[in-house]
């Protein structure tokens, strides 16, 4: 995972290579700038498929590209760009399957092209002044500017004299979806392999849940790179964690060379601010589950890549509280709005947890195949407690598809969200700190106009953002949604908009649901 850096401008910036250095940690085997009579741009580099530097000079383009290309025959996929003409470029993100952000400039013509994954895997901001425009991998490399998250799916072409057009990559999701047939095996084999397309160390994230079990179990049956054939897992956990025990389970089973990290209640803690300055945010459960995630990333030892699960709970409707759903299309619109919002939660955590260490994260669910027919098919199959034809278990269409793949234990396991999954002690110790830190005028004098957070907890980690960034905007999530839950949810199994999946699990057991 890789660092990009670019401004477009008529008054050239004096700070350009002062910023590109905070990209450093997502890239610090080479850092590199190019310079025209109008734009600049600047990468830093994680070398994972070969090792071509950016940015890329050809003809009369130059780019800068983070992310993956998978259709690419070329030995480093971001020379995928050099196939940009002035002729294709304002559809080039169209033409090309992966996750992806990047930056391409037409010398001759001084038009600067942009365009974001249509999920948002891929992070990426900007900033625009009256003589600038800037985008960044990162929020931090644009501070003390008016930053904003560039949208995913979207193309962008910016002109000198102003003028900005945008356009959407994809069609926007189906709103009457019918697909029924079973092809999520073949898509997420397929999936898995084209990621497993590397020249360094990799490994799985192996959580012991259904989702991280099915990618760590396909990649031990898809052909691994050449020079690094052995499949590594890697779990994360307090010593009592539920999510350690089922890990080992499927580590077994597949036999991978598997390594269970365990990691202290006070350690996260200490980490949380350096987390928090690492994924730019403060929504409480992507730092909840941030904090194990980031100090799994600095025991990884050696590895640069690695396949995650995340994606699944949004596609497959995966969330306890998807149990109250009151109907297949109440069903199918949550996944929407899941959906459209998931750049400001999972992939934010899975790609800056791990690039702040220089390891680059793959999620196979989220490749565009396997979105397109999740969000194509007939929404009776995410449908569990109140399913027409009876109960059953959340995500039930991924467990029958891949039964013959894993441990009966994992198929039934019900789900748990990977911040309550590393124990439950992180949950309820993460309250009483902040409890300690937070006083009840404090919160009753805040000045957060914006999302006021409703907790000391939302506090804690508020003050923490503020304090690093400011009151800035690219921070701000909507208000119907929060990572694995949403107002939406709140109102379906009647618990407060509470991140955690203890509420839901302990209503499921009230309700008999």
């Amino acid at each position: 995972m890789c660092g990009i850096l670019c401004c477009f401008y008529s008054n050239r910036p004096v700070d350009f290579r002062e910023r590109l250095t905070l990209l450093l940690p997502r890239g610090p085997d080479e850092m590199n700038v190019t310079e025209t009579d109008n734009c600049m741009m600047g990468h830093t580099l994680l070398s994972v498929v070969g090792r071509g530097s950016q940015p890329i000079v050809h003809g009369d383009f130059i780019h800068v590209h983070n992310g993956e290309f998978y259709d690419s025959e070329q030995s480093n996929d971001s020379y995928e760009l050099t196939k940009m003409t002035p002729g294709n470029a304002s559809d080039f993100g169209r033409m090309v399957n992966g996750i992806f952000a990047y930056c391409s400039y037409d010398i001759l013509n001084k038009r600067l092209y942009v365009a974001r994954d249509p999920v948002g895997v891929i992070p990426l901001y900007i900033a625009v002044s009256r003589d600038q425009v800037w985008l960044s991998s990162e929020l931090k490399a644009l501070y003390g500017l008016n930053a904003t998250v560039f949208q995913p799916n979207v193309l962008a072409e910016y002109e000198l004299d102003g003028n900005a057009r945008y356009r959407y990559i994809l069609p926007s999701y189906t709103k009457t979806p019918t697909l029924n047939k079973n092809e999520i095996y073949d898509l997420m084999k397929a999936s898995v392999q084209k990621r497993l397309r590397c020249d360094v160390p990799w490994a799985c994230l192996l959580s012991g849940g259904l989702d991280s079990s099915i990618v760590a179990a396909l990649a031990s049956i898809c052909q691994r790179p050449e020079g690094y054939p052995v499949l590594h897992t890697y779990s994360i956990g307090l010593e009592d964690s539920p999510d350690l025990k089922y890990a080992r389970q499927v580590a077994d089973h597949i036999k991978s060379i598997h390594h269970e990290i365990h990691y202290t209640v006070e350690e996260g803690i200490g980490a949380i601010r350096d987390v928090i300055y690492a994924l730019e945010t403060y929504d409480v459960t992507t730092i909840r589950a941030g904090v194990p995630m980031y100090l799994l990333a600095k025991k990884l030892r050696g590895i640069r890549m690695v396949l995650s699960g995340e994606g699944a709970d949004e596609l497959f409707s995966g969330y306890l509280y998807n149990h109250f759903a009151p109907s297949a299309e109440e069903i199918h619109a949550e996944c929407i709005r899941k959906m459209e919002h998931l750049h400001l939660y999972d992939c934010l955590r899975a790609n800056k947890a791990m690039a702040s260490n220089a390891v680059e994260c793959r999620v196979p669910f989220l490749d565009r195949d396997v979105v397109y027919h999740a969000m194509n098919l007939n929404p009776l199959y995410k449908m569990s407690s109140t399913h027409p034809d009876g109960k059953r278990l959340e995500k039930w269409y991924l467990r029958e598809a891949f039964k013959e793949l894993l441990p009966s234990d994992i198929i039934t396991r019900q789900k748990e969200q990977f911040s309550d999954g590393v124990g439950s002690r992180w949950i309820d110790a993460l309250k009483e700190h902040a409890e300690k830190q937070v006083s009840n005028k404090e919160m009753e004098n805040h000045t957060f106009h914006f999302q006021p957070p409703k907790t000391k907890e939302a506090f804690y980690y508020r003050m923490i953002a503020h304090e690093l960034f400011g009151e800035n905007n690219a921070m701000h999530y909507t208000d119907e949604t929060v990572a694995c839950s949403s107002t939406t949810a709140a109102k379906w199994a009647n618990v407060s908009n509470d991140p955690s999946g203890e509420l839901c699990k302990k209503r499921i057991a009230d309700t008999g649901v």
